[in-house]
This record gives structure tokens, C-alpha cells and sequence, in this order.
């Protein structure tokens, strides 16, 4: 739905920021406006950076986003912040 596409986008982003290949048994993935299941490229950057801009963070998005860091993950997604 429209209404969620920006919460979408600040997912990939995250997703691009914390799975840089670095750690063991994972990609480095990143965003790009051709998307290849061979480089690990998701999305179409120009479309998910419009979406994050026309669909700022809710505030269901926002408390969504402190609870999986105080409850789960111990960190936060900073393009919801």
C-alpha cells in the first residue's frame, strides 16, 4: 500500500547499512537502481529515497522501531529516527 512504502524504503536502507558482508554467513548488500540477485543489489534506489521522502515515519513505525531495540535486536534503525 502507499501508505507503507516509506516504511518499506527505511527497511532496505537499514538492511543495505547493517549487512555490509562483514560478518560471517552474510551479504553485502546493497541498494541500486538494477536490482541483481547475483550482487546482492535490492530495490530501485531513486523509487525507495521518493518513497522515504512522500511517506515520512509514523508514529506506529517510530514505536515499532524502539521496541525491536529495547526488546530484540539492542539497536535501532536510524532512517526511522
Amino acid at each position: 500500500p502507499v501508505s507503507q512504502r516509506g516504511d518499506l524504503a527505511r527497511s532496505l536502507f537499514y538492511m543495505a547499512t547493517r549487512y555490509d558482508g562483514s560478518e560471517d554467513n552474510t551479504e553485502n548488500l546493497r541498494l541500486g537502481n538494477c536490482p541483481c540477485q547475483y550482487t546482492y543489489t535490492m530495490g530501485n534506489l531513486s523509487t525507495l529515497l521518493a518513497w522515504h521522502e512522500e511517506d515520512p515515519p509514523s508514529a506506529e513505525e517510530i514505536a515499532r522501531n524502539e521496541l525491536l531495540c529495547l526488546q530484540y535486536q539492542g539497536n535501532r534503525n536510524p532512517f526511522i529516527d
